[in-house]
Order: C-alpha cells, then sequence, then structure tokens
C-alpha cells in the first residue's frame, strides 16, 4: 500500500506537470474551460481520497505525501485563475476573428455570410460586455470590433470605402496581438490616462485623454495611433 501511495501521488504530479504545459500550448476557451475545471475537479478528489488513504501508512510514507499534496493543492487552485483567464483571453481572441470573417464577407458580398457572420459577432459581443471584466488590450479589441459592427450597414451600400475600413480593422486588430505593444508599462500609462480622464467632466474627458497619449507616447506612433483610434 505504501508503494502504491508514492505512485499514486507521482501521476498526480505528473498530471497537473502536463496540464501545466498544455496550457501552454493549446488556446482556451470557455467551451474548453468547463472541461478543464472538470479535470482539475476530478483532481482534487483524488488527492482527498490519497490523503485518506495514506492516513493508515506508515510515517514516512504520510510525510511524503502530504508535502506533495499541499504542493498540488496550491498549483490547483493557480491554474484555476490561470484557465479562467486564459478562456476569456481566448473569447476576445474568437471576437477579433469574427470581426475579420464579417469583413471579408463583406468584400465578397456574401448575403448569407454576411448575416451568419453578423449574428455571430453580435450575440458574442452582448456575451462578452455582460458577463466579464476584459483587460485593456480585450476592451481595445471590444471596441475596434464594435466601432466596425456600427458601420457594418454605410459599407454594405459604399464599395468605394468598404475595402479601406475593412483594411483599417485587419491592421488595428493585428496591432492589438502585438506583444510589445501593450507590455505592462504600457498598460499601466493608459490606465492611468483613464483614470485621470474619469475625474474630468464628459466634455473634456476625449480631448483629455488625445493630449495625454499623443504626448506620452510621442516616441512611439504606433502606440499612440492604436489608442486614438479605439474609443476609450
Amino acid at each position: 500500500m505504501t508503494r502504491e501511495n508514492i505512485e499514486n501521488c507521482n501521476k498526480l504530479v505528473k498530471f497537473i506537470e502536463e496540464m501545466e504545459t498544455r496550457l501552454d500550448d493549446e488556446p482556451v476557451i470557455l467551451d474548453t474551460e468547463e472541461i478543464l475545471f472538470q479535470e482539475l475537479e476530478k483532481t482534487s478528489q483524488a488527492i482527498e481520497e490519497l490523503q485518506q488513504l495514506t492516513s493508515h501508512a506508515d510515517d514516512f510514507t504520510q510525510l511524503l505525501v502530504s508535502k506533495n499534496v499541499a504542493v498540488l493543492k496550491e498549483r490547483i487552485q493557480k491554474l484555476y485563475g490561470r484557465i479562467h483567464n486564459l478562456a476569456v483571453d481566448g473569447e476576445f481572441m474568437l471576437l477579433r476573428v469574427e470581426a475579420l470573417l464579417l469583413g471579408r464577407a463583406l468584400l465578397k458580398e456574401n448575403r448569407q455570410d454576411i448575416d451568419g457572420q453578423l449574428d455571430e459577432l453580435q450575440g458574442h459581443l452582448v456575451l462578452l460586455k455582460n458577463n466579464f471584466r476584459s483587460s485593456l488590450r480585450n476592451q481595445l479589441v471590444q471596441d475596434t470590433a464594435e466601432q466596425f459592427l456600427a458601420k457594418v450597414p454605410a459599407l454594405e451600400n459604399e464599395k468605394t470605402t468598404r475595402s479601406a475600413a475593412i483594411k483599417s480593422l485587419e491592421n488595428k486588430m493585428q496591432k492589438l496581438l502585438k506583444e510589445d505593444l501593450f507590455d505592462n508599462e504600457t498598460l499601466g500609462l493608459i490606465a492611468e490616462i483613464l483614470e485621470e480622464a474619469d475625474a474630468r467632466n464628459i466634455g473634456q474627458r476625449r480631448e483629455f485623454i488625445d493630449e495625454q497619449i499623443k504626448d506620452i507616447f510621442s516616441h512611439d506612433p504606433e502606440i499612440a495611433e492604436a489608442l486614438l483610434s479605439m474609443d476609450l
């Protein structure tokens, strides 16, 4: 029984390590989150069962297993948070894809595809706005998708501006994906600007934001351009 307890403990450690590796390599969305949470719940139950069985083992086995169990429980709690954050980010990545697919449907002038992508994008926006607090990067993705969605009726009737608007959408979404475009320092600066702007009246808010962005990010036109185009 002692050897079996130790082997079961090692299997649980290996399972958690494999899940941590999977999260580095595989995209996560809300549907995936539910499946992963179920796996973590089963693992937690297996840990509780192992603790009960080990309570009758020798002192060495109890000490060895208890140390591993404490670490496993901590890693599981961290995985819950990590999986949720990845799932939310994954949903906003899907939102980006849906906006781009809508743009391509407009270019092809396929009525069925346009209606389908419109419904999908609108529904997804409602889901995310009503259920999740997003990071600044995700908020910018959402704002970009909403702005494009508002232009769709006009773009359906204006072929001359349609291609340029869709190209602009693609460029903005691509910029938002750049890891170095919105690093932690940049996000902190933007958060400070928005916090100070919220203390001002509505009429001055946007003007203040634009002035601050132009001043603070004057050395980096790419970031400034991306931010100035957003509904902050």
